[in-house]
């Protein structure tokens, strides 16, 4: 009776508490309670044979949260501004932090940021009184580069495309922005352990207010910035373009979300539409932030409800030390509780399609736990087999969640793969050629021609050097052995059985070089 009154409470003050009885999985001012009746169970599947009051928690209102943010080396990096729960500090040269959050939740979202590295974002489960670890890899930025605002860029990053029109940035007051722009560039996606580790969590999101549950088939995120440093945005919009991830998705569209820092949470702004030639997806954007596309799951979108039955070894009522997450591809969702009470537990806007685990983490040294879940439609519940747990008599911080299995990546195999032509040229100084391209069924491009400029006597031989053609369509290739130096192809394949177009540059611009240069496919 008392777990069922629990229970009942519990979903009257959801929209209060990140859980009751202090479990939950939010943070950062969004709670996403995923165990209607966490920390109290809907029955007892077993009588507890030792009734078992657990510790009581510290006095102290306040939680530590500490550890080291190190590279993938294991090489602690100094600089990174470390901040959660209204409170911020920088790592030292040894790459440690600490921080002390007064009247903590459940769980908070940890937010690192430094420049020349990609914006880590981590679930943290607090308790008062008590200093929970977390180390956080530092991943380095995808991309860096420059550009004139006037001319716009397509930058490539690990296969992805930010697509940034001509005269399309602003500085911060909001007034035209017309100089060098630098712009920093990264892409992840679930294909890779460190593609999954560096998703800014939770995988949890709001649209139009509702609290979703997420599944990512990447992550980009872009920051521009002018010359002196200062921080620029988009004053037109900007496309993205997603590699397509078949083994989570094929739909016609998908949602995408934008990266809310004072939140610590994913929103919804527009939407990216799949590409038939390679199942790429693109979408414009706003501003540049982090960019997440994603499958939502629950409040009016196809869902699933788990059930599950939590014992205790000992036969206790309820115990510290256990966290649970939920993983499936390109998925986790990470809940911790203090304590956690036995009984059974529904868990809400769980993934369809897909088989799915359940995994509760033990920091009593006792292993994890794992109950498979099978793929299931939307509608439908399922009632796990009951688990049995060790906990821990007293306060301790639960273990780090593990993130997602990686996901099988598409198939290498190019679909613009074959022979085409293009030229190329620029409309002042005279500087012309062409090119005779092959796409091999990996989408290396390869290639030779001949150019012309208006000071030389004779063509030159001009032979690629590097090429490849990334998500949409889009393709970037260097040439060499014009006497300016190499040239940048930067550009698309636009129309079935031609060769790309787009616009080129010298890697090192000439002294004295001006005018709009341009190739088009044949």
């Amino acid at each position: 009776m008392r777990n069922s009154i629990r229970a009942s409470l519990c979903a009257v003050l959801v929209s209060l508490l990140a859980g009751c009885g202090g479990g939950g999985d939010g943070g950062g001012g969004v709670g996403f309670p995923i165990f209607p009746g966490a920390g109290g169970g809907t029955g007892n599947p077993t009588t507890p044979t030792t009734p078992d009051t657990p510790t009581t928690p510290p006095a102290s209102t306040s939680a530590v949260v500490s550890g080291k943010v190190s590279n993938a080396a294991g090489a602690p990096v100094e600089g990174f501004i470390v901040s959660a729960g209204g409170q911020s500090t920088t790592t030292g040269a040894d790459g440690s932090y600490s921080l002390n959050l007064a009247s903590p939740a459940a769980s908070t979202v940890l937010l690192a940021a430094r420049s020349g590295y990609q914006t880590m974002a981590k679930q943290v489960g607090l308790i008062a009184g008590v200093t929970t670890p977390q180390n956080i890899t530092a991943y380095p930025e995808g991309v860096r580069t420059t550009f004139p605002a006037a001319n716009g860029k397509i930058v490539i990053v690990n296969g992805a495309v930010i697509d940034i029109p001509a005269n399309a940035i602003k500085d911060a007051a909001g007034n035209p922005y017309t100089g060098v722009v630098t712009i920093s560039a990264s892409y992840n996606n679930p294909t890779t352990a460190a593609g999954n580790d560096a998703f800014p969590q939770p995988y949890a999101g709001l649209d139009g207010g509702n609290e979703v549950t997420l599944q990512s088939l990447g992550v980009i995120e872009a920051k521009l910035f002018a010359a002196d440093g200062s921080p620029l945005q988009l004053s037109q919009p900007a496309k993205l373009v997603y590699p397509g991830v078949d083994s989570i998705s094929t739909a016609a569209t998908i949602p995408l979300w934008y990266y809310d820092e004072a939140k610590m949470t994913w929103v919804r702004e527009g939407d990216a539409t799949r590409d038939a030639r390679d199942g790429s997806y693109s979408g414009s954007v706003s501003h540049f932030t982090q960019w997440n596309l994603d499958v939502p799951y629950g409040a009016g979108y196809s869902s699933a409800n788990i059930t599950v039955c939590v014992n205790f070894a000992g036969g206790e009522a309820a115990r510290y030390g256990i966290a649970a997450s939920l993983r499936g591809p390109g998925f986790a969702r990470n809940l911790f509780f203090h304590p956690l009470h036995s009984g059974n537990f529904d868990l809400a806007r769980a993934p369809v399609g897909q088989a799915l685990t359940l995994t509760f983490t033990d920091a009593s040294g006792a292993a994890a736990v794992s109950v498979p879940v099978p793929a299931l439609a939307n509608g439908d519940s399922v009632s796990l087999p009951c688990v049995t747990v060790t906990g821990t008599a007293g306060p301790v911080p639960p273990q780090p969640p593990e993130p997602p299995v990686p996901v099988d990546p598409n198939g290498s195999a190019s679909s613009f793969a074959g022979a085409y032509s293009m030229e190329f040229q620029t409309t002042i100084e005279v500087h012309q050629g062409s090119l005779d391209l092959t796409v091999s069924s990996a989408g290396q491009i390869t290639g030779t021609g001949a150019g012309f400029i208006d000071s030389d006597a004779d063509t030159y031989p001009l032979a690629l050097t590097s090429g490849q053609v990334a998500a949409g369509g889009y393709v970037t290739m260097t040439g060499a052995g014009s006497p300016a130096g190499p040239l940048v192809f930067t550009g698309r394949f636009e129309f079935v059985g031609r060769g790309p177009s787009g616009t080129w540059e010298y890697e090192v611009e000439p002294a004295g070089t001006t005018g709009i240069r341009t190739f088009i496919g044949l």
